[in-house]
């Protein structure tokens, strides 16, 4: 169970103090420390903590993986702890479990004895999932969503989902929207939902000081959700999505003054290819927090593939400015994702941060090794220095022998070929 804090993370680097996280992430990311205070003091770094393990999310730091995993209308315990042990062997930096079925409190237990790094969670989803199943609808209050945060951050929860620009106002407009799609947001959905249904307005809004307070105490990490991204490239940016922002914009810097860390929900959902670089830069102008990013999918056709369509989106938006991806699975749009689904999302979407990173910072330690090793055939090497650990790699060249080519080219080999020609010279 976490405790209550007095001072957190943020109020200590604004105090010039270097906390414990601060250390922890210098050192991991081969920071200096005073970089690193100061960018959690401005905003533009976030830390999930879980125990004493700390990810840190935004400038000037890897990109980094989060998996999204839970039951939706089907789905059991025991798969979604084994996704949670994949996200794990993988290295994955964070998990947000979306349960809405079955024993919800289990599945986040089960979770939390199985993986050591950072939980987020949708609070919204398991009161809503847990009023329908009494047949209540969404006749549900404030005070069991408020219920339901302050549950999950004493349960060791990092960071949590909240969806707060969603309004009236928005809602009005969304009825006379031109968007193919209206909203593809399942937060942003059950939000909207239950404001009409007991006619009030934003629950996040109405209790956003309490909030501020829950989040304090527990030292946790707020994620301003992305209710208005498009559900298809053909919706481009409107008046939803730039109220959107400012919107979020303006409780992050709310939450930052009261020393609450941050990170905001953007480039999400579809975003036409040709669209992606402009609006990251809009986003990365308009916002200093962490910004995460759940695809985005740049194009629409490829259905059963979508985790290769997002990873293009997604290491482009990286590459420009976004800090955290959400890894998307084959199973996107279609099913609830299976354990072997989960597993090649977050290979592609490791691949997608790569990449990212290259853009961003240049030629990695690791490229340059396996360019080595590739020079020299040294495959075992070329094996652990792959992104899954060398697994498909390993099964692809089952009879390869150090020091001699594969068999593309075998004696053909255009690196042996040179070597013994060039040495003739």
């Amino acid at each position: 169970m976490e405790t209550t804090i007095k001072e957190t993370i943020v109020e200590q680097c604004k105090a010039g103090k270097i906390p414990e996280e601060a250390k922890f992430i210098a050192r991991t990311e081969n920071k200096d420390v005073h970089f690193v205070v100061k960018e959690i003091a401005s905003g533009g770094l976030a830390v999930l903590r879980r125990k004493t393990k700390f990810v840190g999310i935004g400038n000037g730091l890897r990109t980094k993986l989060n998996v999204n995993l839970g039951t939706s209308s089907v789905g059991e315990i025991s798969e979604e702890v084994e996704k949670a042990k994949i996200a794990e062997k993988f290295k994955i930096d964070a998990i947000t479990e979306m349960s809405m079925c079955g024993d919800i409190d289990k599945i986040r237990e089960s979770i939390f004895q199985s993986v050591t790094m950072p939980v987020i969670t949708c609070p919204i989803y398991q009161v809503a999932a847990e009023n329908f199943d009494k047949g209540n609808g969404f006749k549900f209050n404030g005070g069991e969503i408020l219920h339901n945060i302050e549950k999950h951050l004493k349960e060791g929860v990092s960071a949590v989902v909240l969806h707060l620009s969603m309004t009236k106002d928005a809602i009005k407009k969304l009825k006379n929207t031109k968007r193919i799609d209206s909203i593809v947001s399942k937060g942003g959905a059950l939000t909207a939902a239950y404001m009409i249904e007991n006619n009030c307005e934003n629950p996040f809004i109405e209790n956003f000081a309490r909030i501020i307070e829950i989040l304090h105490a527990h030292d946790a990490t707020l994620i301003l959700g992305n209710v208005m991204r498009s559900g298809g490239v053909c919706d481009e940016m409107d008046e939803l999505h730039i109220n959107e922002m400012k919107m979020n914009r303006n409780f992050a810097n709310k939450a930052h003054r009261h020393g609450v860390q941050v990170i905001v929900e953007a480039l999400g959902g579809h975003i036409a290819a040709k669209n992606l670089i402009s609006y990251t830069k809009f986003y990365r102008k308009n916002i200093k927090f962490p910004l995460f990013a759940s695809g985005p999918v740049p194009i629409d056709c490829a259905l059963g593939y979508d985790h290769i369509a997002a990873c293009l989106g997604a290491g482009i938006v990286a590459g420009h400015g976004a800090d955290f991806l959400c890894c998307i699975t084959p199973a996107e749009h279609l099913a609830l994702p299976t354990v072997e689904d989960v597993k090649e999302g977050i290979i592609t979407f490791k691949i997608a941060a790569e990449f990212a990173d290259a853009m961003k910072y240049g030629i990695s330690e690791r490229d340059r090794a396996m360019d080595e090793a590739r020079d020299g055939h040294d495959w075992e090497k070329q094996f652990g220095l792959a992104i899954d650990g060398g697994e498909r790699a390993r099964q692809k060249g089952k009879n390869l022998i150090k020091g001699t080519g594969c068999t593309m080219c075998g004696k053909y080999c255009a690196v042996d070929v040179m070597k013994k020609y060039l040495n003739k010279m």
